[in-house]
């Protein structure tokens, strides 16, 4: 079985991480974080209870090889960007590109989410 996790709420981070690990035992998963969940590439958060949830994500990434896709458009609405979309949408320092995204999340658009649905047998928004 295939499950997808859509993640929307950051204050739900510590219930979507336990999550994802758990059903990492049983099935296949897929990830996708959209609205406030999109908070969670952010490279510059300062809370300790975040940073080690945005661990274990990249743990889950690194060990499961777990696909961390995060919508672009709810990220660019949080601050949180990769060099290309820095570049696209002219958020510059300096001239130089804006990088604030986590190592191991990727920025994709709603087609990854369609992507995602068609994929999953069952799909779980949190």
């Amino acid at each position: 079985m295939r499950l997808g996790l859509i993640l929307t709420q950051r204050s739900l981070a510590t219930q979507q991480i336990a999550l994802a690990e758990e059903a990492l035992s049983s099935v296949e998963l897929e990830v996708f974080f959209y609205q406030d969940a999109a908070m969670l590439a952010l490279n510059s958060i300062f809370e300790p209870r975040l940073n080690l949830i945005q661990r274990r994500w990249q743990g889950l990434n690194k060990s499961h090889g777990l696909t961390l896709s995060v919508c672009v458009a709810s990220a660019l609405a949080r601050g949180v960007t990769d060099p290309a979309n820095s570049q696209r949408h002219g958020l510059l320092s300096s001239d130089q590109p804006i990088d604030t995204l986590l190592p191991g999340f990727e920025l994709c658009g709603l087609g990854a989410l369609h992507e995602i649905a068609e994929r999953c047998d069952r799909l779980v928004s949190l």
